[in-house]
């Protein structure tokens, strides 16, 4: 039996949790019998199951960051649901600032918010405005931000933005940068007039350009931290749900497990488990085995955080100092993602 012709809906159900109690043991591992497997293919089509898929899409596919999406839902989701009643009070979404270590989800985030308020999602990064003509950089800057507006509704993510627009006031990067930043500073003033909603991200915010910092450009400046227990214990949970699993899973000691790791690294370390475990079905017949508490704990003994504590305290250093002039930008802290 071929595991690809297995409906996965099965096994978020009742029935088939009852069923793990009839599990053989293999190796220390338990698996699914085939024929379970065999009864459970073709059912589960009820509403339940398809509201699953539902709830992924958005924000509710985002674990943790409590702060962060009641934060996005005053000032994007309220906005743009009752624009009207925004017009009245002449508000519209604020161009943001992201910041914080790599693997915090900064990206993840916002993709999902853009798919919550089903809006365009574009992205800028270096790469996609790099360019070996005079001028060519400036152009193409100029090209995404025409396109953006061209839409009928975009969110433009302006990704590693302290890589386009550097200080201007050092000699190295003066020739360089100069006509790059004009060009951000020009696209910047009044997108969300436009319908052109800008968040942009950062690991470095203390190497970007203050005029970009400008009210106006950027008006809010918040901080995305390594994600907390909570935030752990759902992205566990998130990521686990699309996987078939043991009744043994200790959501919380897996949490406590991975105290300062990135939600890409949690990511990383289910795939990893979920790999070692299809490894050994791949030995019986295809038969399904579900992903046991063992493994993933084995899997975070040899996987070290990404972010070293030299990082962690470089980041609560930056948290702390980091100050812009503009007395309009206001900088949080926000809990968390996934």
């Amino acid at each position: 039996m071929n595991v690809n012709n297995i409906d996965k809906r099965a096994f978020s159900s009742k029935s088939f949790l009852t069923s793990l109690s009839k599990m053989q043991k293999l190796d220390g591992v338990k698996v699914v019998p085939k024929h379970i497997l065999d009864d459970k293919a073709d059912t589960h089509t009820d509403d339940k199951a398809s509201n699953s898929k539902k709830e992924d899409k958005g924000l509710k596919g985002v674990a943790g960051m409590r702060e962060l999406k009641e934060r996005m839902q005053r000032d994007f989701i309220d906005i743009l649901n009752h624009k009207e009643l925004a017009a009245a009070y002449d508000i519209l979404p604020p161009p943001v600032l992201l910041y914080g270590a790599h693997g915090c989800g900064k990206t993840f985030f916002v993709k999902k918010l853009a798919e919550e308020l089903s809006l365009e999602f574009m992205v800028i990064n270096p790469d996609s405005i790099a360019s070996s003509f005079i001028h060519g950089t400036q152009e193409k800057i100029a090209a995404i931000f025409n396109e953006a507006r061209s839409k009928n509704g975009t969110l433009l993510f302006i990704d590693e933005i302290d890589s386009m627009t550097g200080h201007r006031s050092s000699t190295e990067n003066m020739q360089h940068l100069s006509g790059e930043v004009a060009e951000f500073l020009t696209q910047l003033n009044d997108l969300a007039k436009d319908n052109v909603f800008v968040i942009a991200a950062t690991n470095h915010p203390e190497n970007i350009d203050r005029a970009v910092l400008r009210s106006g450009r950027i008006d809010s400046i918040i901080y995305v931290p390594l994600p907390d227990k909570e935030a752990r214990i759902e992205m566990f949970q998130l990521e686990l749900s699309k996987r078939p699993v043991t009744s043994d899973i200790d959501y919380v000691k897996l949490a406590e497990l991975t105290a300062n790791y990135t939600a890409s690294d949690i990511t990383n370390i289910v795939k990893t488990a979920s790999r070692e475990v299809f490894g050994k079905a791949t030995m019986l017949d295809d038969t399904v085995i579900p992903v046991d508490m063992t493994t993933i704990k084995n899997v975070i003994s040899r996987t070290p955080s990404s972010v070293s504590d030299s990082d962690i305290r470089f980041y609560e250093k930056l948290h702390a100092e980091f100050s812009p002039k503009e007395s309009a930008i206001r900088k949080q802290r926000i809990g968390f993602y996934q």
